[in-house]
């Protein structure tokens, strides 16, 4: 096993960390960049098949939606990030009071070589 970061810690989980650290980092981001409210909640939940969830909830009812960002333009890549790091894994759920963005991280069933 390699542990590079940390005895008892396996690459793979550190990597599974390092991505779910990012994709909250993106989706905190938005949240604050582009709803004019102080409250945004972060969940985490461990799914049973070495998968984590991690959402972003906040009261916006406007849902995100990707753009097309230029080489030259500082943000605008932050939905892009998710969808690569979740293997396309991610959504919104619509709540009475607003919106939660959610991304699946981990291994993916099915994938290249399974």
């Amino acid at each position: 096993m390699d542990e590079r970061h940390g005895e008892g810690t396996c690459v793979a989980e550190a990597d599974a960390r390092d991505a779910a650290e990012l994709v909250v980092s993106e989706l905190m981001a938005n949240a604050v960049l582009h709803v004019a409210r102080d409250a945004v909640r972060v969940t985490v939940t461990l799914l049973g098949d070495s998968r984590v969830r991690v959402a972003v909830a906040d009261r916006s009812r406007v849902c995100p939606a990707p753009c097309a960002a230029g080489s030259d333009q500082e943000s605008g890549r932050g939905l892009e990030i998710v969808e690569a790091l979740s293997g396309g894994q991610w959504g919104v759920d619509s709540l009475p009071w607003g919106k939660r963005v959610w991304a699946t991280l981990g291994p993916l069933k099915g994938g290249p070589g399974e």
